[in-house]
């Protein structure tokens, strides 16, 4: 039996945490598999997130200033309130990535 290549977050050194651009680079090199966590919003939406929480630590807020405490759980905010924060970078300067939804999963793994 081989041992299997999964990876997990996607390349947080170089993509947004858990972002369709870090599944996309991990599925071109050729992994077994991806192990992400999924959520469900108030209305319903499943969202691929780590934190059940909005993490201070990796999410901007509608104003694009960074968290000062742990936000909202995911299961009391909607799609659309989850779409309006920037979620998944590390460091300032680098890209905007958005809770990536069920539909746009499925596209890649599906």
């Amino acid at each position: 039996m081989r041992t299997k290549k999964i990876a997990s977050e996607c390349g947080t050194e170089f993509f947004a945490q858990n972002s369709i651009a870090g599944f996309s680079h991990y599925l071109d090199l050729d992994v077994d598999g991806i192990e992400f966590d999924v959520h469900l919003t108030k209305d319903n939406e499943v969202v691929v997130q780590h934190d059940y929480r909005l993490n201070k630590n990796i999410t901007r807020d509608v104003t694009a200033e960074w968290l000062t405490q742990t936000g909202a759980a995911l299961c009391d905010l909607t799609s659309e309130q989850l779409k309006q924060h920037d979620i998944g970078r590390y460091l300032p300067g680098g890209f905007h990535c958005p809770v990536e939804s069920k539909w746009q999963i499925h596209r890649i793994v599906g």
